[in-house]
């Protein structure tokens, strides 16, 4: 814990009013297009305006990453499986020239 208060990180941010929340006059983007599965942390009601797009999830490495995304963001099985995941894709593409 630090000695004043003013040397935390987050110092700035403590003390944020309304009054200076009133210059940020910006649109929310567009929502992009969705052409394949997005898989999105259930902690979101819905996907970013804008994402990247990548291949959708397939074989036992996609529904690994399904199984993934079913846990909150702050749990380890949010982020192992989708490890795990990335090396059973490999395997499924046959690039496991040394997986260990």
């Amino acid at each position: 814990m630090d000695a004043a208060p003013q040397n935390g990180p987050t110092y700035p941010n403590i003390r944020r009013t309304d009054e200076e929340q009133k210059c940020y006059h910006w649109e929310r983007p567009t929502q992009q297009p969705i052409t394949t599965e997005i898989l999105h942390s259930d902690e979101r009601p819905n996907v970013t305006a804008v994402f990247g797009t990548p291949l959708a999830p397939k074989g036992l490495s996609g529904k690994i990453r399904r199984y993934a995304f079913q846990y909150s963001e702050n749990s380890y099985g949010h982020w192992l499986l989708p490890l795990l995941a990335d090396r059973v894709d490999e395997i499924e593409r046959n690039n496991c020239y040394n997986i260990f």
